[in-house]
């Protein structure tokens, strides 16, 4: 009696079942058994080769960021070559093609091609890892500025600001805000984010970037 209720209770365990199953299919049709299994092995094999190999290409690809950042500053026109050639050959991976993009805009800002650099942040936005957006939207913002156009440079000024208000990169755009808003003739609201700058930020040198641009407002 006890063994027929282990009997059922094992049955009623689905894992069990299963595993029962499959060796009772391997006793009546072991030909066929085998078959699969070598079929499914091969299927596991490939699966690895293909991972492998796609893992290797990301890393490649990180690997040839990084040397497009390197010479950003020093041959930017190497560093876009660089970046233009990643995004075309990791179509496959949209993170590395949308880093590929930032850092092509970030040499063409260097360059001073701010349309160029403004179209490639532009490629970059849908696919940008999450850390580096905040960076990303400033980008957008100086280009902005950098190109004259205040009213949307204050626009995306502000709405970094809003987003990333504590950001490593919140008082560089408090500062820019400032400067946009003083060629404006705006006073009151320049001397509030160079305030924002100036006590958050004390024995830096954005503090002393913000007394200066405070000590030239009008009275």
């Amino acid at each position: 009696m006890a063994r027929q209720w282990v009997k059922r209770e094992l049955k009623r365990d689905p894992l069990i079942s299963f595993v029962i199953g499959l060796l009772k299919f391997f006793r009546q049709k072991p030909q066929t058994a085998v078959t699969i299994g070598a079929s499914i092995l091969i299927v596991l094999i490939f699966s690895l080769i293909i991972y492998m190999a796609y893992e290797k290409n990301l890393s490649r690809g990180y690997s040839q960021i990084l040397r497009a950042e390197s010479v950003l500053r020093s041959s930017p026109d190497l560093s876009v070559s660089l970046a233009e050639r990643i995004a075309a050959g990791m179509k496959s991976s949209r993170k590395i093609q949308s880093m590929a993009y930032m850092v092509k805009g970030d040499a063409l800002y260097v360059k001073g091609d701010y349309k160029g650099a403004e179209e490639a942040y532009g490629k970059a936005l849908s696919g940008i890892p999450s850390e580096f957006k905040p960076n990303l939207e400033f980008d957008l913002a100086k280009t902005k500025e950098a190109e004259g156009d205040f009213q949307q440079a204050e626009k995306l000024y502000e709405k970094f600001l809003a987003n990333y208000d504590r950001h490593y990169l919140s008082p560089d755009a408090h500062l820019s805000l400032a400067r946009i808003l003083i060629a404006q003739k705006r006073v009151k609201e320049a001397a509030y984010h160079l305030d924002v700058v100036a006590s958050r930020h004390q024995g830096t040198k954005w503090a002393e970037d913000a007394k200066k641009y405070r000590d030239r407002l009008p009275k």
